[in-house]
């Protein structure tokens, strides 16, 4: 029943059942694209990727990642399954589970109800690191729900190991007022492939790995930003977690790998036994390796990924699909009533508009999506212009199924929304712009130039305190590049670094393409535009909205337009205010006088 584990470990490449390094590449080249969905176990939000067809390969990632630390693997695998890869509770944009110091026990059972959300009733399960010992925990506490079981660099450590680092891996990330927090960020997420542990910079730690390029960097730190302070728990959890006992106990057919270059190959040889059922190998090519593996008696294929729901007084989030590939939607509302669907405002995404939307979804179906190349939206190729962005955004409702609707943007979502509007005058039946480029030539000249610079990743990590301070200075002078007595925005204070640090990270998922949007909003002749709007119009501002200068002239230009200053949103009383007037408008009922 017991096989022992030799100390000395066979290295070597293992193909088997057909699956050669050329059959492969042939996977790679045949295989769908990756796509991104979200599902629901009750209120708990699971964000995953999907690609391919066949059954089901569920895997699970390592800390302080997301799904998109796999997605190579994914691709390598889709040719011949449906792969599914899971963000963990709290890590990427799943949410976190409502435990303050979950366990792997924990994990594991929050991916019971994942795989009952996601309708698979019997998976093969992969995982690395943190992943591999939530599959482990899974495989030996259900193993009516795993076919084979694929164990990727499990850590065994000694309580001298386990102390230094439930001590020491997981300093605090806590947002900073001065941004510093992204300099150990980002130093972390380097020194992982420098040191292990990434904090012993001593010799005897030292990794033999090659270093990634800044771009990779950048969006492995994103990627980590996107977990927030609360990364640490699925690191303790794993360093808690004592291996041996399962390991021991597990009956699924499942195999215990490493690769040469993992920092944590040399916890093979400390598996003392294992059933027989279970292979441990040292593999160069793991993909190749794990479709040996789980060739054979094969899973029912997978069903399609499920559908998410609107629900009334709860944000859901999903994606439609366009020409230029997925966009973020975030929905609410009953079924009854026309849909509104919100734009946003540069540089960051439709979660700057999750307040609203809950305002305004109270009777009505309510849509917010990430703008085009924003967010977590697919960009444009080239140097789009609105009217290329309004044609995605048109898609994407024609996708969302709406055949009338009532449209809201601000700042470049206005000028978005105008121009949807324009293109898709029989089915827009309202229209509110809440704030309008009505810039003269030497404005609209001036910030072509210095508004929106490109993002440039660095190999010191520094785009990321830049970004920061753009965010930040953004709020403090308008327009934010020219910092003098004049441009001061005089009374308004700093955005806490909690706020910053939320809006930073919506910013930087779009961060490369950014400034196009910017940069099309500037360059959007408005005063041409508005006259072709046929459709009754809203031109608004509140008392802070930086665009609020150009109403007057902009209600003199559209045909159809009423024009008032709303109580803006600075408080929950005044954003309760500025819903009721957009109701109003939006059913042609009377607004006050004042």
């Amino acid at each position: 029943m017991w096989s022992r584990v030799a100390v000395g470990l066979t290295l070597g490449l293992v193909l088997q059942g057909g699956h050669t390094a050329d059959g492969l590449q042939h996977h790679e080249a045949r295989i769908e694209m990756i796509t991104r969905h979200y599902a629901y176990a009750g209120e708990r939000r699971i964000h995953y990727r999907r690609a391919g067809s066949g059954p089901p390969l569920v895997l699970l990632h390592a800390s302080p990642g997301s799904s998109f630390g796999l997605e190579s693997l994914i691709t390598a695998l889709a040719g011949d399954h449906t792969v599914v890869a899971i963000d963990t509770p709290g890590y990427g944009e799943s949410d976190a589970l409502t435990i303050d110091r979950p366990t792997i026990g924990d994990y594991a059972q929050a991916l019971v109800a994942t795989l009952d959300a996601l309708n698979l009733p019997l998976v093969d399960l992969y995982g690395t690191h943190t992943g591999a010992k939530i599959t482990l925990e899974f495989a030996v506490e259900h193993p009516e729900r795993v076919r084979r079981a694929i164990i990727d660099g499990i850590g065994l450590y000694t309580e001298e190991e386990r102390s230094s680092r439930l001590a020491n891996y997981t300093p605090s990330l806590e947002p900073r007022w001065d941004g510093s927090h992204l300099a150990t960020t980002w130093a972390m997420r380097r020194e992982m492939f420098i040191f292990a542990p990434w904090y012993d910079r001593s010799g005897a730690a030292r990794r033999v790995a090659d270093l990634p390029t800044p771009d990779r960097l950048h969006d492995m730190a994103v990627d980590f930003l996107r977990t927030g302070p609360g990364y640490w728990r699925g690191y303790h959890a794993a360093f808690l977690y004592d291996s041996a006992p399962p390991l021991e106990r597990l009956r699924v057919p499942s195999l215990l790998v490493a690769t040469p270059g993992d920092s944590l190959l040399a916890h093979l040889a400390r598996v003392n036994k294992v059933p027989a059922s279970v292979s441990i190998e040292v593999v160069e090519e793991l993909a190749v390796r794990m479709l040996a593996f789980l060739d054979g008696d094969a899973l029912a294929d997978a069903p399609p990924a499920p559908s998410v729901a609107r629900v009334a007084g709860s944000v859901r989030r999903d994606y439609v699909t366009t020409s230029v590939g997925q966009l973020l939607v975030r929905k609410v509302g009953p079924e009854a009533g026309r849909p509104l669907v919100l734009l946003h405002a540069s540089p960051t995404s439709s979660l700057s508009l999750e307040p609203l939307l809950l305002r305004m979804g109270t009777d009505r179906p309510a849509f917010t999506l990430d703008n085009p190349g924003n967010g977590d939206s697919a960009g444009l190729p080239g140097t789009p212009a609105i009217t290329d962005l309004a044609q995605v955004v048109v898609e994407a409702i024609a996708g969302l199924g709406l055949d009338d609707y009532d449209l809201y943007g601000t700042h470049t979502g206005a000028s978005i929304a105008m121009e949807v509007a324009i293109a898709d005058a029989e089915r827009v039946r309202h229209l509110i712009l809440d704030g309008v480029t009505m810039f003269s030539a030497e404005q609209t000249e001036d910030y072509l130039a210095h508004y929106a610079q490109p993002m440039e990743v660095r190999a010191d990590g520094t785009q990321l305190l830049w970004a920061w301070n753009f965010l930040r200075d953004g709020a403090l002078w308008w327009p934010w590049f020219k910092r003098t007595a004049e441009n001061t925005r005089a009374g308004i204070g700093a955005p806490s670094a909690g706020d910053l640090q939320r809006e930073l990270v919506e910013f930087l998922k779009g961060g490369r393409t950014y400034h196009l949007n910017y940069q099309a909003a500037f360059a959007y002749p408005t005063r041409e535009r508005l006259p072709l709007l046929t459709v009754p119009t809203c031109l608004c501002a509140g008392p802070s909205n930086l665009l609020a200068d150009g109403l007057e002239e902009a209600g003199a230009l559209a045909p159809h337009a009423i024009v008032m200053t709303t109580p803006g949103s600075d408080s929950p009383d005044a954003a309760a205010r500025t819903a009721d007037l957009y109701r109003r408008f939006l059913a042609d009922r009377p607004l006050d006088a004042d």
